[in-house]
């Protein structure tokens, strides 16, 4: 539950991208929240494997991916494509969503049983997520200018993660 909100979080609106690669992102997040696993890998496969996508759709794609390997216990693939994401996410994204990014590969570490690793992801994801850039603190207001109900969705979902990568990291430090 923890990953899927913030891979929720992560996954971007579908007005701020071209309609086919957002639409292919949606199809494949309500594949995962039906539980059509099968079709949410085909979904997201199939959209990583698309030319000129870009890098915040690709990111998307790795994450639903990551996720459904996770559901099926295929935690080295998953974490292959968190750590896919990770690097597009560090080479251009904004802080925030580098944070929430190194969120959902710590989260998913710690389903893994990979406590170390998950801590230094989840205070990567706490640092970046608790000061965030210029870029992204520009965008959240011209979004609030434009969109203000976008721009309150986004700050809740930031706080839900905020909240998950908190009270998981204080489990992984308690040894839980």
């Amino acid at each position: 539950m923890a990953v899927m909100m913030a891979l929720a979080a992560v996954a971007p609106s579908r007005a701020a991208e071209p309609f086919d690669a957002a639409a292919l992102a949606m199809e494949g997040q309500i594949a995962l929240a039906e539980g059509n696993l099968q079709k949410a890998e085909a979904v997201f496969t199939r959209g990583i494997g698309r030319p000129a996508v870009p890098d915040r759709m690709r990111i998307s794609y790795y994450l639903g991916r990551a996720h459904v390997f996770a559901l099926q216990r295929r935690y080295d693939e998953a974490l292959a494509d968190a750590d896919r994401a990770v690097t597009l996410s560090d080479a251009a994204q904004p802080s925030m969503a580098r944070g929430r990014v190194h969120a959902t590969r710590g989260l998913l570490r710690a389903e893994a049983g990979h406590s170390a690793a998950a801590v230094a992801d989840l205070e990567t994801a706490l640092a970046l997520m608790q000061a965030p850039d210029e870029e992204y603190v520009q965008m959240l207001a011209a979004m609030e200018r434009t969109r203000p109900d976008q721009a309150l969705s986004l700050r809740q979902q930031t706080e839900m993660v905020l909240v998950t990568v908190r009270e998981r990291l204080a489990a992984l430090r308690a040894g839980r």
